[in-house]
């Protein structure tokens, strides 16, 4: 509210002159900062009274886009009104992001993202927004492991094998990964650096394109998330590892990438939601009750467990200072360990 009262006055204030008039007492004042702020407490308290545009900036069908569509369900179920899902992916999730920072802050325009939020900023200087200062965090909803995933026509049935045949080869064992500082770059990359073989990535638009020539053998290997293993269950995929510290509880058949015998790897992946920078304080908090509802939910917590996802939920302020040590991590990470430079 405080952001909205702001602006009001900040404007009428360079429309009129410093006059007598405008010099008024103070209780003065104060009455007409009430009278400016009361469009922005009713415009609280009925929100949402229209459609909320939730923005998921990558293609629609992969594993972010399942999470997201989860939980535009129930927040729609929730406030009775309709969150629209309107996918804009391109440059790594940029050009969806940058669409949301730049729209108007009264909750009707939200971000669904993942960790490529905290990766960019690692790899990238020229940003058209600030990955922390231009949005109001909301909420963590989810966390979740990798599972590095083969063809199982791949002759490697473990890390071991595979990390044999990448040194027995270097420079030709290949992976897929989408846009370029994505979380599958990092967790291909991290995989190449922490044990220290040569293989070469192939990117992709999406994970439709990658996962079409795993499938068919013509790439060895890619990084998906816990959507992915219903289809190694049914053997169109084998799942060599997970990329967590542990073993995954819904899948503890598939051993972690440490054990492999690659000391000290551990990737995860997140998603959550976001608005633009001064979104009004009451509705943050709206939307982050509406978060935590919908994963206090039974159907949506056994949705998630399946997948071996585990539900997160957070306060915006948890949000930031999480989205702080993010930035900080793979940051260092990029320069120290992976190699990658900021364009």
């Amino acid at each position: 509210m405080r952001h909205c009262v702001t602006r009001r006055a900040a404007r009428l204030q360079r429309r009129r002159p410093r006059t007598a008039a405008w010099r008024r007492p103070i209780a003065g004042r104060v009455a007409m900062i009430a009278l400016l702020a009361a469009p922005c407490i009713a415009s609280a308290q009925d929100y949402p009274n229209r459609p909320i545009r939730m923005v998921a900036p990558f293609p629609a069908g992969g594993g972010a886009d399942i999470y997201g569509r989860i939980l535009a369900k129930k927040m729609s179920e929730i406030f009775q009104q309709q969150l629209v899902v309107d996918n804009r992916s391109g440059a790594n999730g940029i050009i969806g992001t940058e669409i949301v920072a730049k729209a108007v802050p009264n909750g009707y325009t939200v971000l669904f993202t993942t960790s490529s939020h905290v990766l960019n900023p690692a790899i990238r200087r020229d940003l058209p927004y600030d990955t922390l200062k231009d949005f109001a965090p909301i909420s963590l909803f989810t966390e979740f492991p990798f599972y590095l995933v083969s063809s199982p026509s791949f002759p490697p049935r473990s890390v071991p094998e595979l990390l044999a045949l990448a040194r027995a080869k270097p420079g030709q064992i290949n992976y897929a990964s989408i846009s370029t500082g994505s979380a599958q770059h990092f967790a291909g990359e991290m995989l190449k650096a922490y044990a220290k073989i040569d293989i070469i990535r192939i990117g992709y638009k999406g994970v439709p394109g990658a996962l079409t020539d795993v499938y068919a053998g013509a790439v060895a290997f890619t990084f998906l998330g816990p959507t992915i293993m219903p289809t190694v269950k049914v053997g169109k995929l084998r799942a060599l590892a997970v990329t967590a510290a542990k073993r995954s509880f819904a899948w503890p058949e598939v051993p972690t990438i440490q054990e492999g015998g690659v000391p000290n790897y551990h990737f995860t992946q997140w998603n959550g939601l976001l608005a633009p920078r001064n979104t009004p304080e009451p509705v943050v908090t709206r939307l982050h009750q509406a978060v935590v509802q919908t994963l206090q939910d039974p159907s949506v917590a056994k949705t998630l467990h399946a997948d071996g996802t585990d539900p997160r939920g957070n306060t915006p302020e948890q949000f930031r200072d999480f989205l702080m040590q993010e930035i900080a991590k793979y940051q260092e990470l990029a320069r120290d360990k992976v190699g990658f430079e900021a364009d």
